[in-house]
């Protein structure tokens, strides 16, 4: 799994997870303004795209390619993620998420690419049927689920939520 976390301390950082232990390498962070940073996203992207097509060999050729989702808080970086990603995922409770999503769509779109767009976001449990139709009606497809203890020891291998 690789992913690129884009934090609201201005970093940027490349996270690969290899092997059954599911432990994260930080393969590098980098901190710099707005713009500086959305570029970097960029080049990051086509840096992937161009490893996994072979270029130069040697490198993983994931057949299909898995697709490379952006996460952004801002139109800014709704429209990088429309324009060269392969989806948008942000916070579940964003105040303009529907906005942002709009963005990234639009920006897809006006890419020229046919290739599916995927939104995703995380957050906690929304635990209202209206929470849950407000992401579906956004077209929302996968909820990346946030949470702490006392929860955490659900996710131990082996433990089981019958006690």
């Amino acid at each position: 799994v690789v992913k690129l976390s884009i934090a609201l301390n201005r970093q940027v950082s490349l996270i690969a997870r290899a092997g059954s232990d599911n432990a994260l390498d930080v393969l590098y962070t980098l901190t710099f303004g707005g713009s500086e940073r959305r570029k970097r996203v960029v080049d990051v992207i086509a840096t992937l795209r161009r490893l996994w097509s072979g270029d130069p060999p040697g490198f993983l050729r994931p057949s299909p390619p898995p697709p490379i989702i952006v996460g952004g808080f801002g139109p800014q970086m709704a429209q990088v993620a429309g324009r060269y990603g392969d989806g948008f995922n942000c916070a579940s409770g964003h105040p303009m998420l529907p906005e942002l999503v709009r963005d990234a769509r639009q920006a897809h779109r006006d890419s020229g690419r046919t290739t599916p767009f995927h939104v995703t976001a995380f957050g906690g449990f929304p635990g209202t049927e209206a929470s849950r139709k407000r992401l579906a009606g956004l077209g929302v497809e996968r909820l990346i689920l946030l949470f702490a203890p006392p929860y955490a020891e659900l996710a131990q291998p082996g433990h089981s939520a019958r006690t």
